[in-house]
């Protein structure tokens, strides 16, 4: 019986797309990875055919440079504050997530994000302070504890800034430098067995 951790329709569709935007984020190498979950095998191609056609083959990166281009075309002018804007979030602004990332830099990601998956979050948090420490606005700005923003996308998980910027899927594409690797000494057997990423991603994602 459904119970409030079982994922609805809606969010079982959108994992089936994040997963090939995964994919044609992840460009050429990851697309070979993935073998025949987005390069079917022809019904008479034997498995020495399939893996040579598999690694000459490649993924024009359009997706990527559309997502790219717009962000681009978006924040052609660097992010403007209003006059009214308070002094205390100006200075929030040159540090948004307290790691060192401008708000400017930080919107870049949180839109490119936002094109890709179709939705992303923004979380206002506070650090965690002891409070037989902190009780005064003096003992807070000793600190340094003030509010910062992550960012919230696909199903939860919490990104930096950088993380967002950098790598946009989290731990995937650290897994594909992984199967790159492994790839290398064994290109037959990884172009076959790299399908099952995207299998337990979508188990991950659902679970």
């Amino acid at each position: 019986m459904p119970d409030i951790s079982t994922p609805n329709l809606d969010y079982g569709n959108m994992v089936q797309a994040w997963d090939i935007n995964d994919a044609l984020m992840g460009g050429t190498l990851y697309m070979r990875q993935l073998g025949e979950a987005y390069m079917p095998r022809w019904p008479k191609e034997d498995k020495e055919d399939y893996i040579k056609r598999l690694e000459v083959s490649t993924l024009l990166p359009a997706y990527e440079e559309t997502i790219n281009q717009n962000v681009g075309r978006v924040f052609a002018e660097p992010v403007q504050l209003g006059e009214k804007v308070p002094d205390r979030l100006r200075e929030y602004a040159k540090d948004i997530d307290m790691e060192g990332t401008r708000l400017d830099v930080w919107a870049q990601s949180f839109f490119a994000l936002a094109m890709q998956y179709g939705l992303s979050h923004a979380l206002v948090d506070y650090p965690r302070v002891d409070a037989e420490q902190v009780r005064t606005k003096a003992d807070e700005k000793a600190t340094g504890a003030r509010p910062y923003v992550t960012m919230e996308v696909e199903d939860g998980w919490r990104k930096s800034s950088f993380d967002c910027a950098a790598d946009q899927r989290g731990s995937d594409r650290r897994r594909r430098r992984f199967w790159a690797e492994e790839s290398r000494a064994n290109p037959v057997s990884h172009a076959w067995e790299g399908a099952n990423i995207s299998q337990s991603d979508r188990g991950r994602r659902s679970g």
